[in-house]
């Protein structure tokens, strides 16, 4: 048994079995120098040196979320800080299920991964932190993680991806289970009126709106680089780069693509996004074309297009676009 573990079972005796995956991963960790008795307590990372904020701990504890005493402690188990600041990953019992979790300082929480294999797999992409900000997207600068994925990728036999989803904008099962502990309002998407009928577009923008909702993979890549002819990775969130350079970005979690932003100053075509709308169009332009919005302030419009949002942004002119699959 490696170390961290005996630790974690000593913390924590109500969790007596820990995911074999995990042990594996951290036995190989130890054997191979990753380990470092800090002054905070014993700990483990993936990464060589000192860069990633994201470490494996012994002593992690739900303070600030839940007590001891309270219901739904004994199904979460803290066993790692994600950036530095508070935030935990933990293991939740989620039935006959173990599933990985983000209780973030700031208060986000949800399904990080779905096993333990898929948090090693995570952890192998590089990023220096795990939160709202870096997940959704490639990390900035990767932390050096080469041995470790080398390793992973040999006896797992995985594909470590470019980026990892964010959390869903959505409440998903962990967060619904976690506002039963706390006693609040389970959480609802805002979702388009049933009886709003919506403007009509055609043009670029309606093959941006068909990938809302729909699995950020091969496909959905496939279509935007094939409009825009630029090269991407296999899927959107590992094509940020790609992306960014034609104003375009994409937010995706394990539900699906679920916002795309569109900046019209470095959208190549920005006069073929809405077929028939005035290039470089004005807020009274627009709103004369699409017709009365669904909401509406001083600097921008709202519609409902086909049970999704389209939200524009005008400074003296469109700037921007934000496609949505709902308006929480």
């Amino acid at each position: 048994m490696s170390r961290l573990a005996e630790l974690i079972t000593a913390h924590r005796s109500d969790w007596p079995v820990l995911p074999d995956d995990l042990e594996r991963a951290w036995v190989w960790l130890e054997d191979h120098g990753y380990a470092v008795d800090a002054p905070a307590g014993y700990c483990l990372t993936v990464s060589e040196g000192d860069e990633s904020s994201i470490v494996f701990i012994a002593d992690g504890t739900l303070d600030g979320w839940l007590e001891p005493d309270e219901p739904g402690h004994a199904d979460l188990l803290p066993i790692a800080d994600a950036d530095g600041s508070g935030s935990i990953i933990a293991l939740w019992r989620d039935g006959d299920a173990v599933r990985v979790v983000l209780l973030g300082s700031d208060g986000a929480r949800g399904i990080l991964a779905q096993d333990a294999q898929e948090l090693l797999t995570l952890l192998a992409i590089g990023y220096d932190e795990l939160s709202d900000l870096t997940l959704g997207a490639e990390p900035e600068e990767p932390v050096d993680t080469g041995r470790f994925r080398a390793w992973l990728e040999g006896t797992f036999g995985v594909t470590v991806p470019g980026a990892w989803p964010a959390l869903s904008g959505h409440p998903d099962d962990f967060d619904s289970w976690m506002a039963a502990q706390l006693g609040e309002e389970p959480r609802e998407a805002t979702l388009p009126p049933p009886d709003y009928s919506g403007a009509q577009i055609d043009g670029e923008l309606k093959r941006f709106m068909a990938l809302l909702g729909e699995p950020d993979d091969h496909s959905a890549a496939h279509v935007v680089a094939s409009l825009l002819d630029i090269r991407t990775g296999d899927t959107l969130r590992s094509s940020t780069k790609a992306l960014a350079k034609v104003g375009v970005e994409v937010d995706s979690t394990r539900k699906g693509v679920e916002t795309i932003w569109i900046t019209m100053s470095d959208y190549p075509r920005s006069a073929e996004l809405i077929s028939g709308l005035v290039e470089d169009p004005t807020r009274e332009q627009v709103l004369s074309f699409l017709g009365e919005p669904e909401l509406a302030g001083e600097t921008w419009l709202r519609y409902v297009v086909g049970g999704r949002y389209v939200h524009v942004e005008f400074d003296d002119r469109l700037t921007m676009i934000t496609l949505m699959v709902d308006a929480q």
